[in-house]
């Protein structure tokens, strides 16, 4: 048995992200940043706004045979799954298949449910436990939380339930992409102050948005540039040391 030491510093190309947000608001811009990266998408309008290698896929069987060939490629060392719950629902359309039912609920026992779940289950362990960058896109939902003070209303992944405790685990870095208002350093020329709209991805988990920095390199916010190698470049800086997220 060979017993290995870790290096103790993470990579940005080599952790596993969770992008969220609005439709329309980026997410797959900002993986196409990323060098060296293959696209496994569930519809071709998720790219139609960038120029990036892709698969496109409609079914489990495909799925899981895209994500073997980009396992197995010397070429693309970075995959992104965009978007991750419809494919947990293509696992759910094969255990529906497999079992000859409308609905998982149909079969006794849970069978089918844990079927579905074991797929996905799968596909998800296999990707995290490689040694490539993984990136998983998903849209957002609203929650109702209750805390002692009361409910708050909380921005999560729109995930099956399911889907959601197999994947946030295994993931270090989840992101949400929003629009904040930020105050411009510069007044008019009444001497007023300047705010203007910019789009911000935070890894910083509060009450009302779940987010996670895992590998801990990545500031609470950081501003998504109109080019994603930029972006990308920029949260590369804080995992190399060029930045420290506590100075940003």
């Amino acid at each position: 048995m060979k017993v290995e030491t870790s290096t103790g510093n993470a990579t940005i190309e080599t952790s596993s992200f969770l992008f969220m947000g609005h439709p329309g608001i980026g997410k797959t811009t900002l993986w196409a940043g990323f060098p060296n990266v293959l696209g496994i998408i569930t519809s071709k309008k998720e790219v139609r706004r960038v120029k990036v290698p892709h698969i496109t896929i409609s079914d489990w069987g495909e799925c899981e045979a895209a994500v073997d060939y980009f396992i197995d490629s010397n070429k693309y060392l970075i995959g992104s799954l965009d978007l991750i719950n419809v494919i947990y629902d293509y696992a759910i359309d094969e255990s529906l298949l497999k079992f000859k039912i409308k609905h998982q609920s149909d079969i006794k026992f849970g069978k089918a449910y844990d079927y579905g779940k074991g797929l996905f289950r799968g596909v998800v362990n296999k990707l995290v436990s490689s040694n490539k960058g993984i990136i998983f896109i998903c849209h957002t939902t609203e929650r109702e939380i209750l805390k002692d003070t009361g409910m708050v209303i909380k921005t999560v992944p729109l995930l099956n339930k399911h889907a959601k405790e197999i994947l946030l685990p295994l993931i270090n870095e989840i992101g949400y992409i929003n629009f904040n208002d930020v105050k411009r350093k510069e007044k008019d020329k009444e001497g007023k102050t300047v705010w203007e709209t910019k789009r911000y991805i935070t890894f910083e988990p509060s009450e009302f948005v779940e987010a996670k920095d895992r590998d801990g390199y990545l500031p609470s916010h950081i501003p998504l540039s109109k080019d994603p190698v930029k972006t990308f470049n920029l949260m590369k800086s804080f995992y190399e040391g060029e930045r420290n997220k506590e100075d940003y």
